[in-house]
């Protein structure tokens, strides 16, 4: 993975979030996953169909949008709780899937960010299914994705921070 520089989120603070997205995509939902390089954006429009967003209280403020094709959804939620059987429709049981597949991997990176001594609270994910709809964070300077690929299709991973103003961190 690319390094990010920044003077506030780290290299190490977004590993916190890729470990744990490769291990929990490989061992819940069966499918492995490889980190590309890392970009920068302000904003995004999604132009794929899925996204779930996972909000984050304490030390920072922030959100972890993944982002993925319908197509590829549908796969991780059959291998998640149908393997058995074709997924053709996110219903609600399968967005429920998708948002406890995203509940995982931020839980386990709120772990590993508490073990670099950063508190972070988890908000319960939401999901929205449809195209072109956009996200802009006003108090997030930059948005920091992760492409992440999978013999399925890509999951693009977003990160957007912002150190709390009390806040000072020595690395």
């Amino acid at each position: 993975m690319a390094p990010y520089a920044s003077t506030a989120f780290t290299e190490k603070h977004l590993e916190a979030f890729v470990q744990p997205a490769v291990h929990v995509l490989e061992t819940m939902a069966g499918i492995s996953a490889q980190a590309g390089p890392v970009r920068k954006h302000t904003a995004i429009t999604s132009s794929e169909a899925v996204t779930v967003m996972i909000g984050i209280k304490g030390d920072y403020t922030g959100t972890i949008l993944f982002r993925f094709s319908e197509r590829l959804a549908c796969r991780i939620v059959k291998n998640l709780i149908s393997p058995d059987h074709e997924i053709e429709e996110l219903n609600n049981d399968a967005q429920d899937a998708l948002g406890e597949l995203a509940n995982v991997i931020v839980g386990n990176a709120t772990g590993r960010l508490d073990k670099l001594g950063i508190q972070a609270i988890m908000t319960p994910p939401i999901i929205t299914v449809g195209r072109n709809v956009k996200f802009v964070f006003p108090e997030i300077n930059e948005l920091i994705v992760v492409p992440l690929a999978t013999q399925a299709g890509e999951i693009e991973m977003n990160v957007a921070f912002a150190m709390q103003a009390s806040e000072t961190r020595n690395e």
